[in-house]
């Protein structure tokens, strides 16, 4: 009897063509993602081969969350068909059993869900038989990896789904409650992935991820580009126990159905079978006389009545849907999920932010939206079918009112639902910071953001669900095709290269919330297409009522002749009226978007880098002038969004020949002129922006020439995507070197992702020109600039009354004339050419620092006046940089040390002599209430001050290794800023994030992973391991010799004209400081890429007379040479490695107990013992437990130790 019900389920299907059309799906997206890197799905890069064994596991998961909702449709109906069709009285009338019944539906329904995500496996191996995939990007065919993907990703996602989906719908007998399930696994994926962030968690999330994406992660997180191309998973180890726990979990539920089942009654999972009511004796039927008379009915069919009609059948149509069981717990998921995400937001190093509005928002967007677009998907189809599915549509459908109410009543009700749920977004997110301390929430904010653009967006979306289920006309079906549209609708754009908002179906220009600038300049631009789309929406509205289906058996041709008739009187001019408001708004759009301006597509960004590199590269080591003089005068009009800039400009020849030509790389999106006195013009390119002048007269070497230029720029029309966010109403700021013309050809330019170049036929260009032990040619450019060295700046800067204008240098005078506010600025000596000018509505908060020697310094905040939360700490950070880089570096060369906020279209925070520039978004809403965190806003202020010694101070080359000169040291001086008013237990904490974050990201390099001293500007290196090197550098060698041998090093190459300095010099001045004994640690550390796999096998004390205790250790420690891919080779080792021992005693934010001894010793074998006596009760103890040396696996240095007798 199973075996008759499992055949027929697979017979059933087998005849369907959702299955295929499920399996066509799967392989489409996976086909995509491997021909093309436009799809992204799962953890793909280009470093990675596209049919590599962690990408092909990495799909397979994806996938299954992906394919949640088809395990969903194929389970849920297997279930539900017999009670669908009302066969279920007929079917269990008969002698069935339950086992066999419910075990070969089930069996059925699975082995099918199982067939789409074949087509992940067809996907990726047709995509790499494809003659669109370069054969670089693949690797050689592991059938392992598609056996261990199927057996672990895809057959216990499935069977989790499914046996979730079956007892819900055995249950309860209602596709909703199968839907909520479905909801509930992304739910607890999405609450998942906050976990990950926490380094403490990690095991946790091991095991209880119940799709293993957050599993897998974290179990592959420090996996090279080598391993994640070549290892496969092996069926062993903590995704082995994640996978039988959550099949166990299966099983389990399985049998909770078989036994909550029943054929006779409708069952809950806990509760006792909900039976029929006994019949009751019939209540007496009055007769005619005892009737009350019948009230006297007015019939009326006019408009008032339509809109009574219209309001009281969208408010019964909203009710059941409120107040259904099934629209209450998806609310509630929503807002748990709300509530867990939104005092996460913007977290870094623990540290998170104060839970402003737009963060709320921002939070709210990513943790309900999901639950919105399940309430429309599935309500939409159940609001088209409610009065079919309930029998009811031949009394609807006869009922006296016009055939648009219904839609529109139901379009109505659906609409009022998701604002309810919008509203209640509201509440939760002012109720999170009103818990967070946090009061002063922006009702406008709000307001806008949630009832005004995503409401209408989603509108728009319930227009075109209604629209489908209405034309197709079958609800299964209908439920498949719209959510086919919205992954069409995620990645089709993507695919085939669209990026017009006109041509793709509701979206809009992307945007950014600033307190400084609230929705300015994107709110034109955002009001046209959300208006364009509305009417889109509105005309498909009037295409739902033209189709709607009143009454049975009506074929296409006779809905053709019905919509035919109703597109007539009133309609037909509705209908009219619509369609020109929105052909009007496309044409304005299209004129505005594609002729006053164009769509920037990728490929043409692309083919335009790629032909200047083919037309101008020649010219690249033509010699030029550079510059040395810059006399600015600039005028701001943020209001208008434009600006007007005239600069004097003085070049100096300081090559050995004459020139006759100066070349000029022209900025973008500006208009540019540039005369020079006695030059002509030979060559003007307007498309590449490339302009060559002819001299009358040579300049000789030692020689200087004059010239002026003027930019202005000017915002016009609306703009497909806002492109320029520099110059704004309130936080313009415009960096110098998007605003000049530059001399000669720019190598920055040109294409710089190896694989593009490869596939343009250009030749391979190294990130960096490679470290030579001589430095040629290279060395003479900084790696900021190649047209200056050190360069005068003087600046006239205007802007309106209300406003602070910001330059580089001090301020020398401020004046106001014809309502405008003027201000000068003078550097304090020559600088390099790299600063920016930034005006504002700022409040200032001023401190003086008074060095033992030396000028006084002006330590300046300019902020937005609502972001006042840590003007304190920033100024205290300031001062205790200048503390300690001039008493351990060189005199600070500045009178002013200026932080400057600025809105947060960018992210960062950038160091100009005596000014720094920091995003909103960076510290100023920081919340540093939480004693575990870090200290973000001390540590990137300190940091950022640190540039004002390492670049630009010391700028390094234009080679391999040069932000280790900048970056890498700035890294190491705010670090002991941070630790000087810390401690040294909150550096461990920092490092122990450093260490991490290097260790993942080195696994997402998409060339090649180098040594600290020749990367190539890669963040993870210069920054992230570069933390970890000098800080284990300075506990080796010593905090005090480490800053004498910078100090040396600055003050032999501050301010130094070409050639350069670079990593290869500086390592020089370290290796003078680094007793012999330790010079292995400086290769190690700077010139090779080593780690070690550091491990405490085994732990134990036992007591000693006279109150001691002796530790016995047993540690291995393997040292390997990484190559650029991540390949290891096994090292041998004579190194100098800490043990140590620690008590239980330990505050909240220390991993170990206070130190009880610790030493460092010289170890040179694998396996190594130690015997330790301390005098206190030890509790743990192991090897580098600081985490001082880099470590693959650092979690098994240290161990609790046990106790002997």
């Amino acid at each position: 009897m199973f075996q008759d019900f499992l055949l027929f389920e697979l017979r059933y299907r087998l005849r369907r063509p959702l299955i295929y059309i499920f399996f066509l799906i799967c392989l489409l997206l996976v086909f995509a993602a491997t021909v093309s890197d436009k799809v992204q799905i799962g953890d793909v890069h280009a470093g990675l081969h596209k049919n590599a064994p962690h990408v092909i596991f990495s799909l397979s998961l994806m996938m299954s969350l992906i394919g949640v909702f088809m395990t969903t449709a194929l389970t849920n109906t297997a279930m539900l068909r017999d009670f669908d069709y009302r066969y279920d009285g007929i079917l269990f009338a008969t002698p069935i059993t339950k086992g066999a019944y419910l075990g070969g539906r089930f069996a059925g329904a699975f082995l099918m869900a199982l067939v789409p995500f074949l087509g992940v496996f067809a996907g990726i191996a047709l995509g790499s038989l494809s003659p669109w995939v370069e054969a670089s990007r693949l690797g050689a065919f592991q059938w392992q990896a598609y056996w261990v993907a199927f057996w672990l990703a895809v057959v216990p996602n499935t069977l989790l789904m499914a046996s979730i989906v079956f007892m819900l719908a055995a249950l309860f007998r209602s596709s909703l409650f199968s839907f909520i399930g479905a909801m509930g696994i992304l739910i607890l994926y999405v609450l998942l992935l906050g976990f990950t962030r926490d380094l403490d968690h990690e095991l946790l999330v091991l095991l209880i991820d119940p799709l293993a994406i957050n599993a897998h992660g974290v179990l592959t997180k420090y996996w090279t580009v080598y391993e994640k191309n070549h290892q496969v998973l092996s069926f062993s180890g903590p995704l082995l126990l994640n996978r039988l726990i959550w099949v166990t979990v299966s099983l389990g539920l399985l049998a909770l159905t078989y036994f909550r089942f029943s054929f006779a009654a409708k069952t809950s999972l806990f509760g006792r079978p909900k039976r029929a009511e006994a019949s009751r004796a019939p209540s007496p039927v009055p007769t005619l006389e005892h009737l009350p008379p019948l009230p006297r009915v007015v019939r009326s069919y006019g408009v008032r009545a339509q809109w009574r009609q219209l309001w009281q059948q969208a408010w019964m149509e909203w009710l059941g849907m409120v107040k259904s069981t099934p629209f209450v717990l998806i609310l509630l998921f929503g807002w748990i999920n709300m509530s867990v995400s939104i005092p996460r937001v913007a977290e870094a190093y623990g540290t998170g932010n104060h839970p402003v509005t737009y963060l709320v928002v921002d939070a709210i967007r990513g943790s309900l939206y999901l639950f919105l677009v399940g309430i429309i998907l599935y309500y939409s189809g159940a609001i088209v079918w409610r009065e079919r599915d309930a029998k009811m549509n031949a009394f609807f459908d006869a009922s006296p009112f016009p055939s648009w109410l219904p839609v529109a009543s139901k379009l109505l009700a659906l609409s009022a639902t998701v604002f309810v749920v919008l509203l209640s977004a509201i509440a939760v997110g002012m109720g999170v910071q009103v818990m967070s301390g946090y009061p002063h929430f922006e009702g406008g904010v709000y307001a806008r953001e949630f009832l005004a653009y995503d409401f209408l967006g989603f509108v728009v979306l319930i227009l075109l669900s209604v629209a489908v289920h209405t034309l197709v006309n079958h609800k299964y079906l209908g439920y498949f095709l719209f959510l086919l549209l919205l992954v069409l609708l995620r990645f089709g754009p993507l695919a085939l290269d669209i990026n017009s908002h006109l041509l793709i179906f509701g979206s809009a220009p992307d945007y950014i919330y600033s307190d400084l600038n609230r929705w300015n300049p994107f709110e034109r631009g955002l009001f046209w297409f959300k208006a364009y789309w509305g009417l889109a929406g509105a005309l498909l509205g009037i295409l739902s009522v033209l189709f709607w289906v009143r009454g049975r058996g009506m074929n296409w041709s006779q809905r053709w002749r019905i919509a035919r008739r109703r597109l007539r009187g009133s309609t037909l001019e509705l209908a009219v009226v619509l369609l020109l408001l929105w052909v009007g708004s496309g044409c304005f759009l299209w004129y505005q978007t594609q002729v006053l301006h164009t769509v920037s597509v990728a490929e043409e960004m692309e083919r335009e880098s790629v032909a200047y590199e083919q037309s101008y590269r020649q010219y690249q080591h033509l010699p030029q002038a550079r510059i040395t003089h810059i006399d600015y005068r600039i005028d701001l009009y943020p209001e208008a969004r434009r600006f007007r800039i005239e600069a004097d400009v003085v070049a100096r020849n300081k090559t050995q020949e004459a020139i006759d030509q100066v070349h000029f790389s022209l900025p973008d999106q500006m208009e540019v002129d540039i005369s020079i006195p006695g030059a002509r013009i030979v060559h003007l390119d307007s498309i590449l922006r490339y302009q060559i002048f002819q001299l009358s007269t040579s300049l000789a070497p030692g020689d200087s020439l004059r010239y002026r230029v003027r930019v202005d720029y000017t915002t016009t029309g609306i703009e497909n995507e806002v492109s320029n966010t520099d110059i704004v109403d309130n936080g313009t700021f415009l960096s110098n070197y998007k605003l000049m013309p530059s001399i000669g050809y720019q190598a920055r330019r040109e294409l710089s992702d190896a694989r593009k170049r490869e596939q343009y036929g250009l030749p391979y260009r190294p990130r960096m020109a490679p470290l030579h032990p001589t430095c040629g040619h290279a060395c003479h450019n900084n790696y900021l600039s190649s047209d200056s060295d050190w360069v005068q700046i003087r600046s006239e800067i205007s802007t309106t009354a209300d406003q602070i204008a910001i330059a580089p240098g001090t301020l020398v005078r401020e004046w106001q004339t014809e309502g405008r506010r003027h201000f000068e600025y003078r550097v304090d000596r020559p600088v390099l050419n790299f600063y920016s000018f930034i005006s504002g509505r700022y409040e200032v908060a001023r401190r003086t620092w008074q060095p033992a020697q030396g000028r006084p310094v002006e330590m300046e905040v300019y902020y937005h006046p609502g972001h006042a939360y840590n003007i304190e700490k920033m100024l205290q950070s300031v001062e205790q940089s200048l503390d300690y880089y001039t008493t351990h570096f060189l005199p600070y060369p500045h009178t002013q040390a200026r932080i400057i906020e600025f809105p947060r279209y960018a992210n960062f925070a950038q160091a100009f002599p005596g000014t720094m520039p920091y995003s909103e978004s960076l510290g100023f809403i920081a919340q540093l209430n939480e004693p575990d965190a870090i200290d973000m806003v001390c540590y990137i202020v300190a940091h950022e001050m640190a540039h004002q010694w390492w670049a630009p101070q010391v700028i390094g080359a234009g080679v391999q290794g040069a932000t280790m000169l900048s970056e890498t040291f700035a890294q190491y001086s705010a670090l002991m800023v941070m630790q000087k008013r810390y401690g040294r237990d909150k550096m461990k904490q920092f490092m122990r994030y450093e260490m991490d974050k290097y260790l993942r990201m080195r696994g997402s390099e998409s060339e090649k992973e180098l040594p600290l001293m020749y990367n190539e500007n890669q963040d993870y290196i210069h920054y992230r391991k570069g933390s970890v090197v000098m800080y284990a550098l300075q506990e080796y060698i010593g905090e005090e010799r480490l800053n004498q041998a910078l100090r040396r090093y600055a003050e032999a190459v501050a301010y130094q004209e070409p050639p350069y300095t670079h990593s290869r010099e500086a390592l020089t001045y370290l290796r003078a400081a680094t007793p012999d004994s330790l010079q292995y640690l400086l290769h190690d550390l700077f010139e090779d890429i080593v780690l070690y796999n550091n491990q405490t096998l085994r732990a134990q004390y036992r007591p000693l007379e006279g109150g001691q205790y002796e530790v016995q250790l047993d540690v291995r420690v393997e040292k390997f040479r990484a190559d650029s891919l991540g390949q290891e080779t096994l090292l041998p080792h004579r190194d100098y490695i800490d043990i140590g021992v620690f008590s239980a005693e330990k505050t909240a934010h220390e991993r170990y107990g206070r130190p009880i001894r610790l030493e460092r010793v010289q170890i040179s074998g694998r396996d190594t013992s130690f015997t330790l006596v301390v005098d206190e009760l030890p509790y743990e103890a192991g090897i580098d437990p600081n985490y001082l040396l880099i470590d693959r696996f650092p979690e098994d240095n240290v161990k609790v130790l046990e106790r002997l007798e």
